[in-house]
């Protein structure tokens, strides 16, 4: 358990034998999983309403309404980057280190511990 996040707050879906990612991975501690979800919603309804709003506000503002459209070569989307933001940079760091980070280090241990 890390930060209070461990592998029971994760649904695992394993994958085939023999695939190549797996030697990346501790298959005992991951249960043989490879792709993970969280069982429990990572951004309450508020955090989500407020990023939207920020994002919304900051592309008036700055870019006119308009959107990227080109940060994916390989596929067409129109999206933002939430660290281009400045007014959500605070947010997003403490988001990673308080509950995304542990959930990578909760689903791939190995991996995150840098061996």
């Amino acid at each position: 358990k890390v930060d209070g996040t461990s592998l029971q707050d994760l649904e695992g879906f394993p994958a085939r034998i023999g695939t190549p990612a797996l030697a990346l991975f501790d298959p005992l501690t991951q249960q043989s999983n490879l792709v993970f979800r969280s069982r429990h919603p990572i951004l309450t309804a508020v955090e989500c309403a407020n990023v939207l709003r920020t994002v919304e506000e900051f592309h008036q503002v700055h870019r006119n309404g308009a959107w990227d459209t080109v940060r994916h070569s390989s596929v067409k989307t129109t999206d933002v980057a939430v660290e281009d933001i400045p007014q959500l940079r605070p947010w997003l760091r403490e988001l990673l280190r308080t509950r995304l980070y542990p959930l990578v280090h909760a689903a791939y241990p190995k991996l995150a511990d840098g061996s």
